[in-house]
């Protein structure tokens, strides 16, 4: 028993269980790039409940409410999509954008209102988004294909755009507060996104390497976000009492 409480103490257990996230990751990336698509249900699922596992003393103890309700939303929209029931598909598109929707809500209460700001954020998210469905459509004529359910990948791509505007706007509100894990988070989620539609759009699916590159970009957004949301809470409420990262 002593031994466990100081394999606690000491990080080392916490530590185990973040590498065995990431090796779950490599595990997804392999899984994306032999196609062992039926096989995923094994390592896609299960990357957020390996992460939740290495913090939830801490998010219990600080009430990550939306936190919590974010990456739930997002586990279970991780199961829906891998399936190859259409109407599964969709639902967990719909879970995603209530995972970010959630994630936006957590950033928003962190910052205050200043007009500049907060209009310089909401250009930049709404520019994006504008960018991204006009990208869409280019594509989407370019290769003679139809978006399926165009209004709901729309919506999809709004709440998206809703984080970064509001993870954005908390940056450039509070200067005492690093959060630069969040902005990295946003780029990757992006970053991600895209290279997700140019999987369909351009490559066909043919191109297995870009589903890597973006299931590794997914799996290090949930990291950054999830670790880098605790530490933030711990500066904001003067904790130190916690492991760092």
């Amino acid at each position: 028993m002593k031994k466990i409480i100081d394999i606690l103490k000491n990080g080392l257990l916490k530590n185990i269980v973040i590498g065995v996230f990431f090796l779950v990751l490599i595990a997804e990336g392999y899984m994306l790039y032999k196609r062992m698509y039926l096989t995923r249900i094994y390592t896609r699922p299960t990357l957020i409940p390996i992460l939740l596992l290495v913090y939830i003393t801490q998010l219990i103890s600080r009430n990550h409410i939306l936190l919590v309700g974010s990456m739930i939303a997002a586990c279970i929209a991780d199961y829906l999509t891998i399936q190859y029931v259409v109407f599964q598909q969709w639902s967990g598109l719909g879970m995603y954008s209530l995972s970010f929707t959630l994630l936006a809500i957590y950033f928003f209460r962190i910052s205050y209102f200043n007009l500049r700001s907060s209009f310089v954020s909401l250009l930049v998210a709404l520019v994006g988004l504008v960018g991204y469905i006009a990208g869409m459509e280019i594509l989407s004529k370019a290769h003679n294909q139809i978006i399926p359910n165009k209004l709901l990948i729309y919506f999809y791509a709004s709440t998206i755009a809703l984080l970064a505007y509001s993870v954005l706007n908390a940056f450039l509100n509070n200067k005492t507060l690093n959060l630069k894990f969040a902005i990295a988070a946003v780029i990757l989620l992006i970053l991600g996104n895209i290279s997700f539609e140019s999987s369909l759009y351009v490559f066909h699916r043919r191109s297995t390497l870009v589903d890597v590159f973006t299931a590794t970009c997914y799996g290090t957004f949930l990291f950054l976000m999830v670790s880098g949301s605790i530490k933030l809470d711990d500066k904001i409420n003067g904790a130190d009492y916690f492991a760092k990262i």
